[in-house]
């Protein structure tokens, strides 16, 4: 968000999401390890939900920037974010992440499990945030190297 001039809203950007931290996961360790079953399916998930723009607002207001969401159709959307992708060698998004949002498959319903607000981390985090980029690739294949090379 520091170096990117706008950001694209698929769709109009108004379908929502919910957020997923690194916090929240530490927190969903502690809650596999109470349940301790494997036929258990817990959402990862905090209790702040987001349109796509209304996130990109909120991000924006904390780093203390300017960032107009250029509302396209989704397949434009899609076809931006893969060619940016092959420009970054990384996956930006995936069509079945595109189908999802555009589906209100990324709001989940249930409680949340993570206690970790996404707006007071990033708050915390403001001075940092977007500045250097991680690869959704590299983190996959190690997270800790991924950080640590981001660009």
């Amino acid at each position: 968000m520091h170096s990117s001039g706008f950001s694209l809203g698929l769709g109009g950007g108004a379908r929502a999401l919910r957020e997923e931290l690194d916090s929240t996961r530490g927190e969903m360790d502690l809650l596999r390890a109470r349940y301790e079953r494997a036929d258990r399916i817990i959402d990862a998930i905090g209790p702040e939900t987001y349109s796509y723009r209304g996130l990109v607002q909120e991000l924006a207001r904390i780093l203390g920037v300017r960032r107009p969401i250029v509302s396209v159709p989704a397949p434009l959307g899609y076809a931006a974010g893969w060619l940016l992708g092959k420009l970054l060698r990384d996956v930006l998004i995936t069509r079945d992440e595109v189908e999802g949002l555009m589906q209100g498959l990324l709001a989940i319903r249930s409680q949340p499990t993570g206690r970790t607000k996404l707006s007071s981390w990033a708050q915390e985090h403001a001075t940092t945030l977007g500045r250097r980029y991680a690869t959704e690739l590299g983190r996959r294949k190690d997270r800790r190297v991924a950080y640590v090379n981001a660009k």
